[in-house]
């Protein structure tokens, strides 16, 4: 069994004497045992852990990430009602990376939903290009339009090495919303034009 490392060996036979790097008694308090593990790792990987975050942030990769740069659960499309009236309303672009559907919501903001089938790829690549995809949606949410639900079916080729996935989501999730608007406006000037009969 692996008991530490090799910091952990030289503790042992009294190579290293710097207080900080001595393990603290089982005795002690818990939090002061934490206390001492936080200092002797800050020493061994040689750089400050993070801190503790301000209410509402999270620590992404090392950096600290505001409230409204985060993929808010509100924001995920889940519920199997919602993909069946996203999908009838067949209002979709495709570039042969992504096929993106879009509907109306009613809402103030807009939610993802993610198809990722096994023919992207196993597990880890069906689950790298979701990745992909949410992180293009987070980072580029404040070019999509609010009151829309929008489902990205990824395709085999997502899955491909130096395949933009975020560059297919930004130029097809614009044109699949306007084609949107292009059949509201249709079907409200035929409703008019039956009304008027």
């Amino acid at each position: 069994m692996n008991s530490g490392g090799a910091g952990n060996r030289a503790i042992r036979q009294g190579a290293v004497t710097h207080p900080l790097l001595v393990p603290q008694p089982l005795d002690c308090p818990i939090s002061s045992r934490r206390r001492s593990l936080a200092l002797r790792l800050r020493l061994i990987i040689g750089r400050s852990l993070p801190r503790q975050a301000e209410p509402g942030s999270c620590f992404v990769a090392g950096m600290r990430m505001s409230p409204n740069q985060r993929f808010h659960k509100h924001e995920h499309l889940r519920r199997r009602a919602d993909f069946q009236r996203v999908f009838a309303r067949k209002c979709n672009v495709s570039d042969g990376v992504l096929v993106v559907y879009v509907a109306e919501n009613g809402l103030t903001w807009s939610r993802l939903g993610l198809s990722v089938s096994r023919r992207v790829g196993n597990a880890v690549r069906r689950n790298q290009v979701r990745r992909r995809i949410r992180e293009a949606f987070r980072t580029g949410n404040a070019d999509i339009p609010n009151g829309f639900d929008i489902i990205c079916v990824a395709l085999p080729k997502a899955a491909e090495r130096g395949i933009d996935v975020a560059h297919s989501l930004r130029s097809l999730v614009p044109e699949a919303i306007r084609g949107a608007e292009r059949r509201e406006t249709a079907s409200r000037a035929r409703s008019n034009r039956d009304v008027a009969r």
